[in-house]
């Protein structure tokens, strides 16, 4: 019968509440109601619900989903890199200055209550701005690059690097980026697209910026393109893309190769680097094309993803096409979700 009793039970003794059967390795029992001892078997959850990462890395609008149990949500962004501008196309009797290198795009990193965000939100990631197309006609400008794409998520946005303008008898263009932009969560860090391009000029163009933000997450822009001074056949090479350095040591990849000796090389793409906190950085830069007298100018170099600037394009002589500006680099959004 039920009760207390200080003898011990009989050996077919039986429980009025037994536990259930079943169950497997490592369950635990939990409560189904209030009612006491009305347990079952179940999955331990482990303590909390991990976590969940989409990257987006190819230009486009997507659809965010937002993961079952979700507390917080991380969002790491970069713009599009600005397209660096051509180069001008004038007689040698004249001052013909390679395009400018597009500006490095501005990057968002933030935190937001998941609570805050819809059940979906768009996400986009910008292209990186196309590089200006190179002179076909005679005493003619470079023609200008493209602004770099924005990328978003949601409320937040990464605006792209800024164009570069085309190089023309007295100018080569540069550009720097533009503001980052944002609304409401906390930010945890942002840039204002701190490495503008390198100018093109009338001689080698001009190297690009360094990154100088906090650990080099920042993009760096594109290098200058190289042209020539009136009345001057000089060759000459076009300038580097911006490096990205903290503490004095490279951490995110390194800088666009100039365009080759002698002026008769393309610029150079550079890769994209990892930094020191195991977080991607921003692309660096894009060489800026060479110079040299009597050739087809040389174009300016892609930046690398995430967000570099594209390399300036090179001048050329009445006759000769002028290089075409390079490409930016592609925006990206990586968004980490804690549940």
């Amino acid at each position: 019968a039920v009760g207390t009793s200080l003898r011990y039970a009989r050996a077919d003794h039986v429980h009025v509440n037994p536990l259930p059967v079943g169950g497997t390795a490592s369950q635990v029992l939990s409560k189904v109601d209030g009612t006491d001892y009305n347990v079952t078997w179940t999955t331990a959850s482990g303590g909390g619900g991990g976590t969940d990462y989409q990257a987006y890395t190819t230009p486009g609008t997507y659809t965010w989903t937002k993961p079952a149990g979700a507390k917080w949500v991380e969002v790491y962004m970069f713009g599009g890199g600005g397209g660096g501008g051509a180069g001008g196309r004038y007689a040698t009797a004249s001052g013909r200055k390679g395009g400018g290198g597009g500006g490095g795009g501005s990057y968002l990193l933030a935190r937001v209550s998941a609570s805050s965000l819809g059940a979906t939100e768009s996400v986009v990631a910008g292209a990186g701005g196309a590089g200006g197309a190179g002179s076909t006609s005679d005493t003619t400008a470079g023609s200008n690059g493209v602004i770099g794409g924005a990328s978003s998520f949601s409320i937040f946005t990464a605006r792209g690097g800024n164009f570069a303008t085309g190089g023309t008898t007295t100018s080569g263009g540069a550009a720097g980026a533009l503001i980052s932009g944002y609304l409401q969560g906390t930010i945890l860090s942002s840039s204002t697209g701190v490495s503008s391009g390198g100018v093109g000029n009338n001689g080698s163009g001009a190297t690009a910026g360094p990154s100088s933000s906090p650990m080099s997450f920042a993009s760096t822009g594109g290098g200058g393109g190289a042209g020539a001074a009136a009345s001057s056949v000089i060759s000459a090479i076009g300038g580097a893309g911006g490096l990205k350095t903290a503490n004095a040591a490279n951490t995110s990849g390194t800088g666009g190769t100039a365009g080759g000796a002698g002026g008769t090389t393309a610029g150079v793409s550079p890769t994209t680097g990892v930094s020191g906190l195991g977080l991607e950085g921003g692309g660096t830069g894009g060489g800026g094309g060479a110079y040299i007298t009597a050739v087809t100018g040389m174009a300016g170099a892609t930046g690398a993803q995430p967000g570099g600037g594209g390399g300036g394009g090179s001048a050329s002589d009445n006759g000769f096409a002028s290089g075409a500006g390079g490409a930016g680099g592609d925006g990206v959004v990586y968004i980490i979700t804690y549940c």
